[in-house]
């Protein structure tokens, strides 16, 4: 489903589209819709959703880098229904801190993607190996207390 729509600076550092919603009910999917977004010739994995009243497609940080975009620009988007299965990859030291306490990794594994991907991305950029183990361990009294706030954010 392709439209053209304007870019909205949504703040200081976000930028998204209003979906309108013939191109939500063409997808078929109801009102948050897993999507490969194309603009620009740049294709990304994302979801459009409701968020504060509106349909959003968020256009993040990457997509932006990629295609020069900053915002108040006329784009043309494309969007397809993606059914392809959302897999992040855990690290290991992760799973290894969690291995006795079944319910806790079950929880973990039924987090959305995005939220895996924080705790992972979070524990990976950790640049000396002191880091990591408290990340890790950060990352474990998180899930096991099912907190879903970004890791390392205090919350």
């Amino acid at each position: 489903m392709r439209f053209r729509t304007e870019l909205l600076r949504l703040g200081p550092e976000a930028t998204g589209v209003d979906v309108p919603e013939e191109i939500l009910a063409g997808l078929g999917r109801g009102r948050r819709v897993a999507v490969v977004a194309t603009v620009d010739g740049y294709a990304w994995r994302t979801t459009v959703g409701p968020y504060r009243g509106r349909i959003l497609l968020i256009v993040n940080a990457g997509a932006r880098a990629a295609t020069g975009l900053r915002g108040g620009e006329t784009i043309e988007v494309e969007l397809v229904a993606d059914d392809a299965p959302r897999t992040v990859e855990m690290p290991e030291d992760l799973l290894a801190a969690l291995a006795d306490d079944p319910a806790s990794l079950a929880w973990l594994a039924a987090l959305a993607p995005s939220h895996r991907r924080e705790h992972a991305r979070w524990i990976e950029e950790a640049k000396r190996p002191e880091t990591r183990a408290a990340r890790v361990a950060r990352s474990a009294a998180m899930i096991r207390g099912r907190e879903r706030g970004r890791p390392g954010s205090g919350g």
